[in-house]
């Protein structure tokens, strides 16, 4: 991003969400699902964010039992690569984040964590579109801990 133009102060996302288990468990019960995730990012300067989201996955019946829900949101520090990868003149960007979080599944209460990475090229002055791939870990209290890849 050329050095006179700072990004705006807050930007917000919206995503489609492709999901799966990770865990074997979870993975034994579940199959693929999807899902759709909000974010709100307020930038501290051009190479670093604070960043939280809100997320609702479903995943589809599997071989062991009916679909489930994740509903959950964190909040977490961003940085921002794009100007080391794309170069000064750039509204491209690539980050990687993580996000300290907190969600709930098969009524278990999860805290957890998760770390993602993103690159996004720019469509229009307001429009990004790009991957983004992301892992979840949610602890369980029944020590069989959710992991969930999303992308």
């Amino acid at each position: 991003m050329p050095a006179d133009e700072l990004p705006p102060r807050v930007t917000y996302t919206a995503v489609l969400l492709g999901a799966t288990a990770l865990d074997k468990g979870n993975r034994d019960l579940f199959s693929l699902g999807g899902g759709l995730g909000v974010g709100l990012e307020i930038y501290v300067s051009p190479l670093l964010g604070i960043h939280a989201n809100g997320t609702f996955v479903m995943l589809t019946r599997g071989p062991g039992m009916s679909s489930t829900t994740w509903i959950g949101g964190g909040a977490g520090p961003r940085f921002h690569l794009g100007t080391s990868l794309f170069g000064d003149e750039t509204h491209n960007d690539a980050w990687i984040e993580a996000h300290v979080n907190y969600g709930a599944s098969g009524g278990i209460r999860r805290p957890g964590f998760d770390l993602a990475a993103a690159v996004e090229w720019e469509v229009s002055k307001g429009l990004r579109l790009g991957p983004v791939l992301r892992y979840q870990f949610g602890s369980d209290p029944r020590d069989s801990n959710a992991q969930l890849a999303t992308i």
